[in-house]
């Protein structure tokens, strides 16, 4: 009996410590992409090697849903509360792609996105939401690491 209560109280403790090591993660972690191009392979002394490229990298907040409605729901309900305004979004039709902090876009080589060239540089990206004709935004207006309310130069 008390080595299975001892087992009890073990396992409770474990599962305990598990739940709480969750509440100090990030509330979205922060995730990236990058490609290298326009470079090519040369030799190299144990094969091929990607040579003279350049990097485009994307970071971004990964938004975790916690149970929540992410954008309105799903189905046909999707995107609707962010497009009409809602509890919390009352005329909202620009957000911000990616969570806690707007995405960052950064290229070392020009980029043309729906016929409009983008210039090597960082950029934040944002998505206009009309019903039925989502924009992509690539601005060139900073991201903060951290919300700073006074900050005027940085988004």
């Amino acid at each position: 009996m008390r080595r299975g209560l001892f087992g009890t109280l073990v396992a409770a403790a474990v599962a305990t410590t598990l739940v709480g090591a969750q509440d100090d993660r990030p509330a979205s972690p922060e995730g990236s992409a990058a490609a290298e191009v326009g470079g090519k392979y040369v030799p190299g002394p144990v094969g091929p090697v990607y040579r003279g490229g350049k990097w485009i990298e994307i970071l971004y907040g990964r938004p975790i849903k916690r149970g929540r409605d992410v954008l309105g729901g799903s189905g046909s309900n999707y995107g609707k509360i962010a497009i009409t305004g809602g509890p919390g979004y009352p005329d909202s039709p620009v957000w911000r792609a990616g969570a806690n902090q707007a995405t960052r876009l950064k290229t070392e080589v020009p980029l043309v996105i729906n016929n409009k060239t983008i210039a090597p540089g960082e950029y934040t990206m944002f998505v206009d939401l009309k019903p039925g004709a989502w924009t992509l935004i690539v601005s060139s207006w900073p991201s903060q690491s951290k919300h700073d309310p006074s900050n005027r130069q940085a988004l």
